[in-house]
């Protein structure tokens, strides 16, 4: 990551980034950060700050120009959340976001990061967290 010559962050291919916060953001030594490729189209990278080595992994919670669909065929995008010094990646999935005749529904998913690799730790919801606290 680098700075441009008129203060923007930018990754390795150019492309504009979040800045990095003050800190590590994830599990002590990796930044998480996405990236904008396009409209409706993101791209996540998860680097190891130590070694400049991304997991590959993480690409699976990215979105191409086409919307990504679950297997029973909702268009769907991923939020990840996660806390600096936990290995732990929550994945939502937001369903039917795009769609004015439906009403948007979220799935949720836990992963660990375990010796560079993302695992899956739950099975998928067919709710978010927040949805349950209601």
């Amino acid at each position: 990551m680098h700075k441009d010559e008129w203060g923007d962050w930018r990754d390795e291919l150019d492309h504009l980034i979040v800045p990095p916060g003050p800190e590590v953001n994830f599990a002590g030594e990796y930044y998480l950060s996405k990236h904008g490729c396009g409209t409706g189209c993101f791209t996540y990278e998860l680097t190891n700050l130590k070694t400049g080595v991304n997991v590959p992994d993480i690409y699976m919670f990215s979105g191409g120009e086409f919307l990504l669909k679950t297997k029973d065929g909702h268009p769907y995008l991923t939020e990840l959340y996660h806390m600096p010094d936990s290995r732990l990646l929550i994945a939502e999935y937001h369903l039917d976001f795009d769609d004015p005749n439906k009403t948007e529904t979220c799935r949720q998913r836990y992963f660990v990061l375990k010796n560079g690799k993302l695992r899956p730790i739950s099975r998928t919801f067919l709710f978010c967290t927040e949805d349950r606290e209601q």
